[in-house]
């Protein structure tokens, strides 16, 4: 059970404000059953459980614990509609930063919704995590490698240093020292047992033909500054059940398709950031 506020929030009063107002929007059909009157205001049960769910309050098993919790929950919803209706007597008005606010939480619903039914159109089945099961489990080439890598914001400063390594040994003096003048980095030196899929593209490649104890006799550019890359050993990676990793491949699968539907919907509405 996520944590319960009593603390109304002025987003909430607001929005109860336009519900007890007689300009809004009376489309939705709730008929369930009434918990309390204000005015001519009926706050019913789905009511009451949409506040609790905007709250981040879930239903408890517990069934005392979950009736206490409702009962709280009807509690600040009576008292706020009771202030918004004083608001609304004393012709009190939205200012824009409230009026932009429920804009925006309208926004946020409806969003979320076209979402919901995108997915619902368009699932991530089974044999789509399958395939990607199967598509990583390759690419993750049957080995992992305990990597170290210094990085540098300039080459040449990295190009002296790749200079002055010979042996392993070179190596490893030179990034004790590196920690030793960088102590806040991090993710540099050694980074320990990793696969192929976790470490920048540009190192993807030398990875597998390095030998094992060995620096990479060039340096390489990634998106986070120069590296020298050394590879300390590589061992056999038995790739996990599909068992295991399926609810993860899955909720990645299901990130990509909203991330494809939010670049389309952007397109569609011929969207643009105006400088």
């Amino acid at each position: 059970m996520k944590k319960y506020l009593l603390n109304s929030t002025l987003l909430v009063i607001f929005l109860t404000l336009l519900a007890c107002n007689e300009s809004a929007d009376t489309s939705i059909k709730d008929e369930s059953k009434v918990l309390a009157t204000v005015g001519d205001f009926h706050i019913t049960e789905d009511y009451l459980t949409a506040f609790l769910n905007s709250r981040g309050v879930d239903q408890v098993e517990d069934q005392q614990q979950n009736k206490q919790l409702r009962s709280q929950g009807l509690d600040v919803l009576v008292k706020q509609v009771s202030l918004a209706h004083q608001a609304e007597k004393a012709g009190y008005q939205l200012t824009q930063q409230h009026a932009f606010e429920i804009q925006q939480a309208k926004q946020r619903a409806l969003a979320q919704i076209a979402i919901e039914k995108h997915l619902s159109a368009n699932p991530v089945t089974t044999a789509d995590v399958e395939a990607e099961y199967q598509r990583t489990s390759e690419a993750l080439k049957g080995e992992e490698y305990h990597v170290h890598h210094l990085l540098y914001a300039d080459e040449t400063e990295a190009l002296d240093v790749l200079d002055q390594i010979k042996t392993s040994d070179n190596y490893l003096a030179a990034e004790a020292d590196y920690l030793l003048a960088h102590p806040n980095v991090k993710n540099v030196g050694d980074i320990g047992w990793i696969n192929i899929m976790q470490v920048p593209e540009v190192f993807r490649k030398p990875l597998q033909v390095m030998p094992i104890n060995s620096t990479h006799p060039q340096t390489l550019v990634s998106q986070y500054g120069v590296h020298i890359l050394y590879l300390e050993a590589k061992r056999p990676l038995v790739a996990p059940e599909l068992e295991t990793v399926e609810a993860g491949i899955r909720q990645s699968l299901r990130q990509q398709k909203i991330d494809r539907y939010q670049q389309l919907a952007v397109i569609k509405a011929k969207a643009k950031i105006v400088n």
